[in-house]
This record gives C-alpha cells, structure tokens and sequence, in this order.
C-alpha cells in the first residue's frame, strides 16, 4: 500500500462509504481529511504533515514558549517564503512585539476521548488548550460514559464532536481513529480530529514534539535553510542557502528558493545518525517519527532490535521508496561513539507479538538498555531521548547526563500541542505563519 507523505495543499475530497474507502491506500485516503477549503480536519497519521509545515510548528512553539517565560519575542530574519509574504525567525535583536495567546481560543472547546491510559499526552493536551482560553473536558473511563449503558465508540465519538470544536482521541484498536475521521466527514462535521496515540500504530504528536527537540538540539538553523535573494542582470532571482552554500536560480523568488533548499537538503543527505533501539515493532512512537524523519533525509535512519521487535516492513518499504538512508542492526554497540540521537523505547508489552511470548523479552533486551558506560562512549554532542514512560533501558541517574534530553521533550509537549490547535483552528502568530492561516 501506497503510504507516501501527502502535502495537505489540495480541496477535501468528497467523501465515500467506509467499505470503499476502507480499500483505498492511505495516500488516496489522506484527501479525505482535509476540509473544504483544504486545512486539515483530522490528523490520523504522519504522513499528512509536510517538511515546511513541521518547521513552522516547532518555530510556532518556541515563539510560544518565549512568551510564557518572558512575554515578548524579538525576532526579525526571514527564513520562508511564503506565496504572499515572507515568514520569520525569533532573533535576539530589533524590536520585541508582546503577545497574549491567553484568549486566542476563548470560544472554542476541546474534549479529550482517551480509553487507554496516558500520562504526558493528556496533561500536556489538556493544559496547551487551557493556556489558550478553551473549554476542556475528558473521558478516561468508558464505564462512566454511555458506553457502559451499550453505546458504541463510534456513536460515542459523534456525540463529543457534536459538542466540541476538537476532539483528540486515544484508543488501543490502531483502524479506529480512521473510522472516526471518516465517520465525522460523512456526517458534514467540522469538528478537529487529533490523534493522541492509535494502538501500536502511531502517534504523530509525539514524533512532532520528538522532531522539535532532535533538531533543536542539533541546530533548528541548519534545518531551516535561511537564504540570501538577489535578482541578477537578467532579472532572474539566485538564491544562495547560508549553512550549505548552494546557489540556484528561478524566475520567481519562490522558485529559487526552492530549488536552492531541495538541493541543499540533498548535500546534506546521511549527515546526521539516529539510532531508534529497542521494541521497534509496536512503537508507535518509532513509526511516527520515522515517517516525519524521512522529510529530514539529513538523517539516515538505524534500527536496532532483536529479529522478532524489529520495525515492520512498511517502514523500511517507505524509506527505500524515498531514498533514505537507514540500516537494520542487532547490536547498540557499533553506534554508540557514530549516532547524533538514541531514542530508546521500552518493551510494549500491553500488545500482543502473536506467536512469540514476551516472558523471555526482557532478559534478552537488556543487552539494549544504556549504562554509564554506554553513555561515556557516546559523542558530547549527541543527544539521549525516549518517548516515556520508561522501565530499565535508562537508568534515573542517566537523567542528570547533558545528553539527557528525554524531559526536555515533555516541557515541549504543551507548546508544540497549543501550535498544533491554533493551526487547526485557523489561529496563527502572523510572523511565523506567514499569509498561511491554517494546516
């Protein structure tokens, strides 16, 4: 099946019966989620998030955390070129503009459906639509809702989209949060659909949040290609990207850009090593940031994991099919002094691995698991992340290394969610958006 990533830039598509659309790839399926004016109504997967409209979402949540701590942002360095505007970089220079998001979703409301248990996500979810002025509720327990009464999900769901403006969803059965976004653009429904974790499918708010604090880390500037414009004697446009020093021409400063960031996104190619170790196979965490990854082919991509915890063959068929580098590997030792990031994951053992028992599992991971050791062995600069909740493949005392970075990522969670809900809602910082309003 066709899972390509799919820029969200064309109409909703009209919708169709769920036998039918149940048939269709997910790249002939991922239409279906936009609305009319083609915004994205449901976020299911991760294929639906594009290279630029990442960026602006780990732009619009450090803009977000700047205002939480100081109450202004100074910025001023264009590093997008947008169709009818440029969009901008926080800068530590020029003039500082203040900025209250307190009310920027006054009248909007959010429910939270989760039926397995969450932590992070909920918390962080929950008060990123606090901090924007949103009514919130949540249904944790399905024993206190109708259900208990014989009400379906599906019904259930449609009555809390019904009453809410979003609606963010966590379910163990990983097809279900599609029926849901189908069902809701069947009914002519505009409500927000978000998915806070599918099953050990996917979880794309987390690889949003894992992908701001990886490039964060290494550098947000060498991922966002700032660009000096001039137009020549012949009156085309030469873009020249600063980290990369690739030069190209267009007839129109947009077409330049472009092809100066395509081609210097391809110089970069395998620069940067990320090595993902441990339960691969039902990481939904792992899936979702390994398709977000291959929009960054900057980073080849190392999976390591015992045969049977191995990432599934749909992953490795999308990297092939985009010409990203990876590696399949059974041992953490060969790149512990080469990888730039480790995302180390626990055994998911709330699903089932079919024929193979996970009574011996933990034994034999835990040649994975890191130590002091371990960690001196790795680069200064590298960095340590794990999605959490974590058991024994990171010590707590790991958590005071500076290459540490897995509570960074959780700080981020409520920033990147508030950029996530004002995009969907149609709410923006303008400097950062751009003439573009909405995902």
């Amino acid at each position: 099946m066709d899972d390509g990533n799919y820029s969200g830039s064309q109409e909703g598509a009209v919708m169709i019966s769920w036998e039918d659309f149940s048939k269709l790839s997910i790249k002939e399926q991922l239409p279906h989620f936009l609305d009319d004016s083609g915004a994205l109504q449901s976020l299911v997967c991760a294929q639906q998030l594009d290279r630029e409209t990442i960026l602006k979402l780990i732009l619009t949540a450090d803009v977000l955390e700047r205002l939480a701590g100081e109450g202004e942002v100074i910025f001023n360095r264009p590093y997008l070129m947008e169709d009818e505007g440029v969009a901008y970089l926080p800068c530590k220079h020029d003039s500082a503009y203040p900025i209250d998001v307190s009310n920027t979703l006054k009248n909007k409301s959010c429910c939270l459906y989760f039926t397995q248990p969450s932590s992070r996500t909920l918390t962080s979810f929950s008060l990123a639509s606090q901090s924007l002025g949103m009514g919130v509720e949540d249904i944790r327990d399905p024993q206190l809702s109708s259900m208990n009464k014989g009400e379906s999900k599906l019904d259930t769901v449609l009555t809390l989209a019904s009453l809410s403006d979003v609606l963010i969803m966590r379910q163990e059965d990983e097809d279900f949060i599609w029926k849901a976004a189908h069902a809701l653009k069947e009914r002519g429904l505009t409500t927000r659909l978000i998915n806070a974790g599918s099953g050990s499918d996917q979880h794309p708010t987390q690889a949003l949040l894992d992908m701001a604090t990886i490039l964060s880390h290494i550098g947000l500037g060498k991922f966002l290609n700032s660009a000096n414009l001039v137009k020549d004697k012949d009156g085309d446009w030469v873009c020249t990207i600063g980290h990369s020093g690739i030069t190209a021409r267009g007839i129109t400063p947009r077409d330049a850009m472009e092809s100066a960031q395509c081609m210097s996104i391809q110089s970069l190619r395998g620069m940067y090593t990320i090595v993902m170790v441990g339960d691969l196979r039902r990481s939904r965490t792992a899936r979702s940031l390994s398709y977000m990854l291959s929009l960054f082919p900057e980073f080849k991509q190392v999976f390591i994991a015992l045969d049977e915890l191995q990432i599934k063959d749909d992953i490795i068929e999308h990297l092939s099919n985009k010409d990203i580098i990876y590696d399949k590997w059974p041992e953490l030792a060969t790149y512990l002094s080469q990888a730039d990031v480790f995302y180390m994951m626990r055994l998911q053992d709330e699903y089932k691995l079919g024929s193979v028992s996970d009574i011996n599992l933990p034994s034999v991971c835990s040649r994975f698991y890191l130590s002091d050791e371990k960690v001196q062995q790795m680069k200064e600069s590298a960095c340590i992340l794990h999605p959490l909740p974590r058991r024994e493949e990171i010590p707590v005392k790991i958590d005071l290394d500076k290459r540490a970075k897995y509570w960074e990522t959780v700080k981020k969670g409520k920033y990147i969610r508030m950029a996530l809900l004002m995009c969907m809602l149609g709410e923006r910082l303008p400097w950062i958006l751009g003439s573009k309003n909405n995902l």
